[in-house]
């Protein structure tokens, strides 16, 4: 085994070990968070018939290990460069004495286990105390936490669905944060003003999450079927106006984007040079679509050399911002002479991997920013109905090109010395037109 290898595994269970050298357990069922949880966790992860396995990094990992209770060891199957940093959802330890029997009678049911909502037990600084659905989630401090007590007692979390409702919420200090996507941009303008002179509040706007249009590979759901033919996805992408977009949604305040990575990463002058840009650009909209055998017809509509009219549905996620959006793409297509139907998956469905899977055409979604993030259009992100629909390219979008540079970059340590490579794999993907991107948005 190389070095780096080795150096990759010690890394990480030196962190795991901190981890497990003080349990937390919540008092509700209390067990220590021991090496062997992690172990389970991982039989859990990979089980193909339970459909929550991260792709990243645990089709890195060949197998778990649990030498004695406060070690845990993780081999990995290449080199991997975050192996000493495993955050949130890498590798969660799961409680062995709650899901271990459920696991081995009926590893089919497990998800619906009431341990993911109302008796959830877990090692963070808080232990859950009161779940009601649709209402709230009230926690109270946990004292035996590896990192000891945490300074504010208790933390309720309030699901608030209506962003006005949320800000009247915050105006009249009913709720201390608002998370995400929770507020509008002109939410967050009004909180501005009212907070401002009297240093009431602070309104952090962090431009990191990507928001792009995924096209539908499939060839059984894609319809219209010419929505494989690349001159049509770059005449719709051409047909797209990015700044109207970000002008009606954020008044400007943030620029288009034409690709995945945020501006503050130390490449983004490299890659920007690089990238395709597909510009707000009707007359190379006409000529595409005329390349690819659609010609205007009396009524103004592309029309195919049979007389078959182009016409698509473009889906959201229901919601203000994401349906004003939509509007304005919308919009823009109409002007363009494409038909469009505009839908909104309902905010019930959002985690449904199938309905955000099984769209005809298009459907603009934000997605996780960050390199780490760049494995969305990975062929093993593709979700499917042998993994429960799990993944985040849910176009299926299939390059094997692409997928060996992503495989590359996963096993390279990060430095100045990847910057090329980085620059030109988006550069190339651009070309491929897998899906189009709009802007950042506002968090």
């Amino acid at each position: 085994m190389p070095i780096r290898s080795i150096l990759l595994i010690v890394a990480l269970a030196t962190t795991i070990l901190a981890a497990c050298a003080t349990p937390s357990a919540a008092p509700r069922d209390a067990a220590p968070a021991e090496a062997p949880t992690f172990v389970f966790a991982y039989r859990v992860y990979t089980a193909p018939s339970i459909g929550i396995f991260e792709v990243v990094p645990q089709d890195r990992i060949s197998d778990v290990l649990a030498p004695d209770a406060s070690t845990t060891v993780i081999r990995w199957r290449t080199p991997y460069p975050e192996a000493g940093s495993l955050r949130h959802a890498d590798l969660d330890p799961l409680p062995r004495h709650i899901l271990e029997t459920p696991f081995q009678e009926n590893p089919d049911q497990l998800t619906n286990h009431a341990y993911w909502t109302r008796e959830f037990v877990g090692v963070g600084p808080y232990r859950l105390d009161r779940w009601e659905p649709g209402s709230h989630i009230d926690a109270a401090a946990f004292a035996g936490h590896a990192l000891g007590r945490p300074k504010i007692d208790r933390v309720v979390v309030r699901f608030i669905s209506d962003e006005n409702t949320m800000l009247t919420n915050l105006l009249a200090s009913n709720a201390d944060i608002a998370m995400d996507n929770s507020l509008r941009f002109e939410h967050a303008m009004v909180l501005k003003r009212e907070w401002g002179p009297t240093n009431k509040g602070v309104v952090l706007l962090d431009p990191t999450q990507p928001r792009m249009t995924n096209i539908q590979f499939r060839p059984e759901l894609a319809n219209p079927g010419a929505i494989l033919d690349l001159r049509v996805r770059r005449a719709l992408a051409h047909s797209v106006d990015k700044q109207g977009i970000v002008d009606g949604l954020f008044d400007g305040e943030i620029p288009a984007a034409d690709q995945f990575l945020p501006r503050n990463v130390p490449y983004f002058a490299d890659l920007d040079r690089g990238v395709v840009k597909y510009l707000h650009d009707p007359r190379r909209t006409d000529e595409l679509m005329a390349e690819a055998g659609y010609r205007k017809g009396g009524e103004g509509a592309f029309s195919s050399p049979t007389g078959e009219r182009f016409n698509f549905e473009h889906l959201v996620i229901a919601g203000s911002q994401n349906e004003r959006q939509s509007a304005i793409m919308a919009d823009g297509w109409r002007r363009a002479e494409f038909e469009v139907r505009e839908g909104a998956i309902p905010a019930a469905q959002a985690t449904n991997g199938e309905v955000r899977a099984t769209f005809t055409a298009l459907s603009s979604v934000a997605t996780g920013g960050g390199e780490s993030g760049l494995n969305f259009l990975a062929s093993a992100q593709i979700p499917t109905p042998a993994n429960r629909w799990r993944g985040n390219n849910r176009g299926a979008w299939s390059n094997p090109e692409y997928d060996r540079r992503w495989d590359s970059f996963q096993t390279r340590w990060i430095g100045a010395s990847g910057t090329g490579s980085r620059s030109s794999s988006c550069a190339r993907r651009r070309r491929m037109s897998p899906c189009c991107f709009s802007f950042t948005v506002l968090t």
